[in-house]
């Protein structure tokens, strides 16, 4: 199963948008995709326990979402320079070995800026290269997304093109 993940819990994202248009492009090519938006999960295991007890809902993230699937797609907004928190902290909250250890994974960052957030595909691979995921080099940089984002949540025909060639790849990976 492909997993794909939109990495904020920020409202009607951008992160949102571009991570659902990966879904449907995806899901028309292959089957067995699923995807998580940060912003539908509730967050209930966020407490001092959490790395020992975990929440109902964090168990079903863990089972229903990371545990079956073999490859994920990550959409990451650039937060500061980096990746949102909320993320990281989820990223932290599972077990390693059975939500990331062998898997493969692919990353795309989104900015409003010029970089597409660089920094932030650094530090997430470093840290999924750190729990032994096998990270598909070519990460995809979108920059200026907001411009690029139609009405009809496609976007214009020069990333259009990236995306596809990403997924091409990502598929065969």
């Amino acid at each position: 199963m492909i997993l794909i993940v939109s990495g904020t819990n920020k409202v009607n994202s951008n992160s949102k948008k571009i991570a659902d248009y990966y879904y449907k492009l995806i899901n028309e090519r292959s089957s067995g995709v699923s995807r998580l938006f940060l912003d539908e999960i509730e967050f209930d295991f966020i407490r001092p326990d959490m790395y020992s007890e975990h929440s109902e809902s964090l168990i079903n993230i863990q089972q229903n979402y990371f545990d079956p699937a073999t490859k994920v797609l990550f959409v990451i907004p650039e937060y500061n320079g980096s990746i949102p928190g909320i993320l990281k902290l989820l990223i932290d909250a599972l077990d390693v070995r059975s939500a990331f250890r062998n898997k493969k994974a692919t990353i795309v960052g989104v900015a409003t800026g010029r970089a597409g957030n660089l920094r932030g595909l650094d530090h997430l691979m470093s840290i999924l290269q750190h729990m032994q995921v096998n990270v598909m080099p070519g990460s995809v940089p979108i920059s200026k997304v907001a411009e690029l984002i139609n009405n009809d949540g496609t976007v214009d025909e020069a990333t259009n093109k990236v995306i596809d060639q990403h997924i091409k790849k990502f598929l065969e990976y």
